[in-house]
């Protein structure tokens, strides 16, 4: 489907995001989880955007060194 946008050219720009909420987000501050087509929602985040390479195509898999949740590496990714 993405692939297809893209050649469609139905996009600002060729890219997708994801916004990740908890229930506890959702009902403290009315937020929802989204995904958006050809931008980002700059006022989801604060900081630097950071980008990496794609490393397999047909999946948008990327190399991930560790996950971390509240600062704290959860020792996931060899």
């Amino acid at each position: 489907m993405f692939d297809n946008m893209i050649q469609q050219k139905l996009l600002q720009d060729n890219l997708f995001a994801f916004f990740l909420t908890s229930k506890m987000d959702e009902e403290m501050s009315g937020l929802d989880s989204e995904l958006t087509f050809g931008y980002y929602d700059k006022s989801k985040y604060t900081g630097d955007m950071v980008w990496h390479p794609i490393l397999h195509k047909l999946m948008f898999g990327i190399a991930l060194d560790d996950i971390k949740v509240n600062g704290v590496a959860m020792n996931l990714c060899n």
